[in-house]
């Protein structure tokens, strides 16, 4: 399963897919877990919930034809609703109902990412994304990280493949020094990749957040700002 850069558009047919799945199947695993997963992450979010959408309140181009129309409302046929306590000053008096659209990028992302996570870990394949951390908390992409790492939650071995520029999964022991690889471009413009376990001088308690961030691995951008500074010092008038 490969999954590149998550553009909005895509993040939509994504929820879309899984508000069909919560909707039409909501005693399967994917479904009890996707619900559990979401509420355990800090979210403010106490349930997930499909509902069918109401097309009454859309206006469709009166040009457009009919099967046109119906292949539409069908793959759009279900939004995601999610849960939120109500309080009245400390007292919890019920449960507020919000658009997905509502909530934040962060979870947003969490709901897309998430499923992609279920789907891998329940049939066993292997799981590439590129910005894997997208709008996430570090303590977030750390939790759905070592959902592969352990046997509770990857029984059938699931193998996840991401790249990310979040520097703060470096500083935990979840990495073999051989599963961490840099990339570097050099002055040509042509990009090299390289293993962590290659680096001379690399130890079990090298501090690899640390030396990544003073540069001692490379693949740090290297930023020549004096030409725009003095541009910036420059005035037309």
């Amino acid at each position: 399963m490969v999954f590149p850069f998550l553009e909005d558009y895509r993040e939509i047919s994504l929820s879309k897919l899984y508000a069909k799945r919560l909707a039409e199947n909501k005693s399967s695993n994917f479904s009890k877990r996707f619900n559990k997963l979401i509420c355990a992450l800090d979210t403010g979010i106490v349930g997930i919930r499909a509902e069918e959408v109401d097309w009454s309140n859309y206006k469709f181009p009166s040009n457009l034809p009919d099967d046109v129309k119906e292949s539409f409302q069908e793959q759009y046929k279900y939004d995601i609703k999610t849960q939120h306590p109500l309080f009245d000053g400390e007292k919890e008096i019920g449960i507020e109902n919000f658009e997905i659209d509502e909530e934040s990028t962060g979870t947003k992302s969490l709901f897309v990412i998430g499923g992609i996570i279920l789907d891998a870990l329940e049939t066993g394949r292997v799981l590439v994304v590129d910005e894997f951390e997208k709008n996430l908390h570090p303590s977030i992409t750390q939790f759905l990280i070592n959902l592969f790492h352990n046997e509770i939650t990857n029984p059938k071995n699931s193998q996840l493949i991401f790249a990310t520029h979040d520097i703060t999964q470096l500083s935990n022991d979840n990495f073999r020094r051989d599963q961490v690889w840099f990339t570097e471009k050099d002055e040509f413009g042509s990009t090299s990749l390289y293993r962590c376990s290659d680096i001379k001088g690399i130890r079990l308690g090298t501090p690899l957040d640390k030396w990544y961030s003073s540069g001692r691995f490379g693949a740090t951008p290297i930023i020549n700002d004096s030409d725009f500074l003095i541009e910036m010092q420059y005035d037309e008038d």
